[in-house]
Parts: structure tokens; sequence; C-alpha cells
């Protein structure tokens, strides 16, 4: 029997960037509300994907918007054929577009009840604005998507928004990796600690993090970032 995990723990698109990046050789097989798929890498590529009759890249596609059920990995195993050719990173990039895609639709037919009007931006702004003015040793306060989008920032110095939307998708992306190959609780929040800054990254729902950067002059206390969260997470 292979490493066995759930998809809470880690998902189907970090499933198949650890993987990659590992240069694994091996089957993944997943199963999800009776309904079983596996993917095949060689030498850290995806090469081939099943489910049910679908083969090929749209078989993945279908798969990574599965988050939950439970996946066994076989370190080994060889693809019967090869029917992916993209590399995994492009993979997981039309994936997360065509999932965009789904969550428009169903924005249209009013299947999705999230409020994404200018008002609820407009405030968030406001809310990190007003934070980072009122603690000078805070530089920036950021809200990114996992994907690394930034949706809402305020700044004291120019970032770039790439720059700090990947650094907080890395931040969580691998504290969830850490804390799933240890079968412990889910990411919460991780601090990376500078000579001279601190950069602060945590979950504020699945697919969203907040991100707070500051100087080391004056300690960056939890209470602070409670309040912080506490404002933000209604608006996300």
């Amino acid at each position: 029997m292979g490493l066995q995990g759930s998809l809470h723990d880690m998902s189907v698109a970090d499933l198949i960037q650890v993987n990659c990046q590992d240069k694994k050789t091996a089957s993944l097989t997943l199963i999800s509300n009776g309904k079983e798929a596996v993917i095949y890498f060689k030498d850290g590529s995806v090469v081939h994907s099943e489910i049910d009759q679908i083969i090929g890249e749209e078989a993945i596609y279908k798969i990574l918007s599965w988050d939950e059920g439970e996946f066994i990995l076989n370190v080994g195993a060889q693809s019967p054929q090869v029917s992916i050719k993209r590399n995994w990173s492009g993979l997981l990039l039309e994936g997360a577009k065509r999932l965009d895609e789904l969550t428009d639709q169903g924005e249209e037919l009013g299947l999705v009840k999230e409020d994404t009007s200018p008002e609820k931006s407009e405030k968030l702004n406001t809310v990190l604005s007003q934070y980072i003015n009122a603690f000078k040793s805070i530089d920036l306060a950021a809200v990114a998507g996992i994907d690394g989008i930034v949706k809402a920032g305020a700044y004291k110095e120019n970032i770039e928004g790439a720059v700090l939307g990947g650094i907080g998708a890395a931040a969580y992306n691998f504290g969830k990796r850490a804390l799933g190959l240890l079968k412990m609780d889910q990411f919460s929040y991780t601090l990376l600690k500078g000579e001279s800054n601190t950069v602060f990254v945590s979950a504020l729902n699945k697919s969203t993090v907040l991100i707070v950067v500051s100087d080391n002059s004056t300690e960056l206390k939890m209470d602070q970032i409670n309040k912080l969260m506490a404002a933000v997470a209604p608006l996300v």
C-alpha cells in the first residue's frame, strides 16, 4: 500500500506540485464522492490521467475541482500511456482559469453568493490602510488569493504586487503541505523573520491569505494581527 492521505490536508493542485517538484515517478489515485481517478507522473512530469472515460488534460481539469476525498500515492508505478505533454505548471494555470470561469458562470446564474461589489473592495482597502497607519512598524498589509493574485493592499513602500502575492501563496502552500505530511492540524499562519523585517502570512479561508510585513523596530504583536483579521475576514 502506498502513501495515503486526505484531500482536506492536501489539495489536488498541491499533490501535483509536490510530486512534480520531487521528480516522482508514481501513480496518484484519488477517490471522491464515489468517483475514482488516477494521475501518473514520470520523472516529475504529469504524463497521463484518467477519470471515467476521460483521459489526458481534460481529466486533470475535472479532478482539480475536488476538495474532499482521499488519495493514495504508489511510488514507482509506471504509466500505461502518455496522454499529457503540457508541463505541470501550465496544467495548474489552465485548471485555475477554468475553475474561475465556472465560478463566473455560477455568479451569472445566481448560484454563487459571494459579494464582490466595488463598495466591499473599497472598504477592504480602507481597513488595510487604516491598519498600517495605526502602527508605525507595519510597512504593508494585503489580502491575496492562494493563486498569488493580490486582491487589496496598503503599502508604505513600493512593493511589486506579483512578488507579494507569490510570497503569500508560497508560504500558505508550504505550511499546508508540511502540516499535511505530518498529519497535523490545518494551516493557520506562519512567520518569516529576517534581520530587519518580519513577514506574517495567515489563512483567512481556503482560498485567501492575509500578508503583513513589519520592520523589527517594534515587536509585531498577535493582538494587532487578530484585530486586523477580524476586520478583513468578513470582506473576503
